[in-house]
C-alpha cells in the first residue's frame, strides 16, 4: 500500500533524469554549434586544448553524448542511490 502512494513520487525522480539526458543532448550540439573550437565549451571539441583530431568532430560529438550518461549520470545515480540507502 505504502508503494503506490509513492508511486508519483518515484515518477517524479525517473523524469528528473529523463530531463537531464535531454538537456545534455540539447546543449551539446549547441555548444558545439555556437562555439569556437578554440573556447572549447563542456568539451564538445575534445579534451582541453588544442581540439582533439582522432575522430571527426561530429562522431567526437555523439561519442560525448553518449558518455555522458554512462561515465557521470549512471555512477552518480548508483552512488547517491546507494549513500541513502534506495529512499
Amino acid at each position: 500500500m505504502s508503494e503506490e502512494r509513492d508511486l508519483p513520487g518515484r515518477m517524479k525522480r525517473s523524469a528528473g533524469g529523463a530531463w537531464s539526458l535531454l538537456l545534455v543532448w540539447v546543449l551539446l550540439p549547441v555548444c558545439y554549434l555556437a562555439t569556437d573550437p578554440e573556447r572549447n565549451l563542456n568539451w564538445v571539441f575534445g579534451i582541453g586544448n588544442p581540439p582533439q583530431t582522432w575522430v571527426s568532430g561530429h562522431l567526437y560529438l555523439v561519442l560525448l553524448m553518449l558518455a555522458y550518461p554512462l561515465t557521470v549520470f549512471m555512477p552518480t545515480h548508483f552512488i547517491l542511490k546507494t549513500a541513502f540507502n534506495g529512499r
